[in-house]
């Protein structure tokens, strides 16, 4: 899939910049009506090699932002909210809802639950 998207992007898409969206704590003021900017965005990622740094960069990223667990949606166990929210507003999909499907879990660990 790597191959593909490093494809992808050489060619249709080589005027555009590659970006992942990730909530932050202001945007549980802002999501559900889409009055403000917020949010970050994740820019310049790596696209080279195995994948293996995209998904590292990714993960860290995820890691680092406490911007979804914010979300009262979220931390309600209400999170479909969340993803009706991105799509009316045309905004990506967090990438913690999905990230996990493309890193394996580390050896022994049990999968983690989607909300806590």
């Amino acid at each position: 899939m790597l191959d593909k998207l490093v494809a992808l992007k050489a060619g249709a898409l080589q005027h555009c910049t590659l970006q992942l969206w990730l909530p932050e704590p202001a945007s549980e003021d802002h999501l559900y009506l889409n009055d403000d900017m917020h949010g970050v965005a994740l820019a310049d990622l790596p696209l080279s090699g195995d994948g293996t740094e995209l998904l590292q960069t990714i993960v860290e990223a995820c890691d680092a932002s406490d911007g979804l667990k914010s979300l009262s949606a979220y931390s309600s166990n209400y999170w479909p909210v969340v993803l009706t929210a991105c799509r009316h507003h045309r905004l990506p999909i967090p990438p913690q809802f999905w990230i996990g499907a493309l890193v394996p879990p580390a050896s022994g660990a049990p999968n983690a639950p989607l909300a806590t």
